[in-house]
């Protein structure tokens, strides 16, 4: 686990020394799927993602959530994995617009790829 951490964080950092970074909302969905291209996740479920990242791979605040949403929603996404700040008023969002998406706070890098993790083990059971 501790390997896996040190892993993490050399990937989260490798992505904050990146000139060409656009959007704090996509730094968790860079990581992520810089992780997934170097076989560091496997996944096979259409989940959505938003999240900016600290240089310590924690997952930070985002805007515009409603917005977010409903976009994933309107493109099929089932999961979306979001910052563990934006939780309560995403999940606010969901019931008042009757929003068919499991939401899914996460703090960190690590507790996403926990997140990916268990939404694939529970789909191929």
């Amino acid at each position: 686990m501790e390997n896996e951490l040190i892993s993490n964080k050399l990937v989260v950092e490798d992505f904050l020394k990146r000139g060409n970074i656009s959007g704090d909302s996509a730094g968790l969905a860079l990581v992520l799927a810089s992780m997934a291209s170097e076989g560091k996740i496997d996944n096979k479920v259409k989940i959505a993602v938003t999240g900016a990242i600290s240089r310590s791979g924690k997952v930070k605040e985002v805007g515009a959530i409603k917005e977010k949403l409903m976009i994933a929603v309107e493109n099929g996404f089932l999961y979306i994995v979001i910052p563990e700040e934006n939780f309560a008023d995403a999940s606010r969002i969901k019931e008042k617009y009757d929003l068919n998406i499991k939401i899914i706070g996460v703090e960190d890098v690590e507790e996403a790829v926990m997140a990916i993790e268990t939404i694939n083990n529970g789909v191929a059971n």
